[in-house]
């Protein structure tokens, strides 16, 4: 899906990841608990989703499969302490599930972003695997 969204799971004091989103030219959809945000991908199109860890009321991983019934190519990106999300390899391993911990966020995050972007203008979908751990 081409798209210049990303739609962002988090509680609206994380206003960072509203601010990087649009700094890259993404438009954050901001999304406040899981329910809204999976009505938000069934009916729109989003280059990607982020997904706060801390603010998520389900396991991660249930979450990343619903959005894989979804869209199964869409990029996730997993935004938390990786002491903290458990599944990890599991999460890894549905391909297009990119882990970025909040030690450095900025510079970590960013490299994502800009990814999701680049692919986006050139009517490619990304299907990479970065290395931002």
């Amino acid at each position: 899906m081409e798209s210049d969204s990303v739609l962002v799971l988090a509680p609206l004091y994380k206003w960072y990841l509203k601010e990087m989103s649009v700094g890259l030219g993404i438009r954050p959809v901001v999304s406040l608990n899981v329910l809204e945000a999976l009505k938000k991908l069934r009916h729109g199109q989003f280059a990607a989703v982020m997904i706060d860890y801390e603010s998520v009321e389900i396991d991660t991983l249930e979450l990343v499969l619903n959005v894989r019934d979804i869209d199964a190519q869409i990029p996730v990106i997993i935004i938390g302490r990786f002491e903290e999300i458990g599944n990890k390899q599991l999460l890894e391993s549905q391909g297009n599930v990119h882990l970025v911990t909040t030690d450095k966020l900025r510079e970590r995050l960013w490299p994502v972003l800009n990814a999701i972007c680049h692919a986006q203008s050139k009517g490619q979908h990304l299907d990479l695997v970065l290395g931002v751990k």
